[in-house]
């Protein structure tokens, strides 16, 4: 989906990853998606087209993205940590995963580096969530983009059908804490037409 001519949604957020301090970017897409979306800029970095400065960028395909979204996560979580998990092994694993949306065009490098910075400085938390005021029932919402700790590895992988990460913020067994956006529209997710036309809307506001 484009907000404007050349500017896609998966792009967007994206760029946004890809100005932020990662050591890797792991892209999940159906199997049916033709990558028209990712720019050259992007492009360069992925594996065999190294970018001195940028991290790496790997293309997943999740065969099961049909399915409902944990098969996506399930995807990008097996090539970052190897087809098992195995908890007591901690230098086989990264201390956490950076999980982005792409269909959330307004996340930039800021409010990622934000994410990153909280969790940095409390190396105790199992996440650190993105926080979005519900109108409808007058409360925060956590959501993605999140950091999850390797605390959390296991039970990402044990996720079924159309559920996230966001179910296991609920979770007591594990501690987080919020970042809020600086403003709403940073974590605007577009999940229908309706909310393309925001998007759309949004985008033309600030890039006219």
């Amino acid at each position: 989906m484009e907000l404007m001519p050349g500017m896609t949604l998966g792009s967007m957020a994206l760029h946004a990853l890809h100005q932020c301090s990662v050591e890797k970017i792991v892209v999940v897409v159906h199997p049916c998606d033709p990558l028209k979306w990712l720019s050259m800029e992007l492009v360069e970095s992925i594996p065999g087209m190294p970018s001195q400065d940028s991290p790496s960028v790997q293309i997943v395909i999740s065969e099961r993205a049909d399915d409902g979204m944990a098969y996506s996560l399930h995807a990008g979580f097996e090539a970052l940590l190897g087809s098992g998990i195995q908890p007591n092994v901690e230098h086989a694993l990264p201390d956490a995963i950076l999980v982005v949306l792409a269909d959330q065009p307004f996340v930039d490098k800021v409010h990622l580096e934000r994410l990153m910075d909280r969790y940095s400085k409390q190396s105790n938390l199992d996440y650190v969530a993105s926080s979005s005021w519900n109108e409808e029932n007058g409360t925060y919402a956590l959501m993605p983009p999140a950091i999850l700790s390797k605390s959390m590895f296991a039970a990402v992988t044990k996720l079924e059908g159309d559920t996230g990460a966001r179910k296991l913020f609920a979770d007591a067994r594990y501690r987080g804490e919020a970042v809020s956006a600086i403003a709403n529209e940073v974590l605007l997710d577009v999940d229908n037409p309706i909310d393309l036309e925001l998007a759309i809307a949004f985008n033309r506001s600030v890039r006219p």
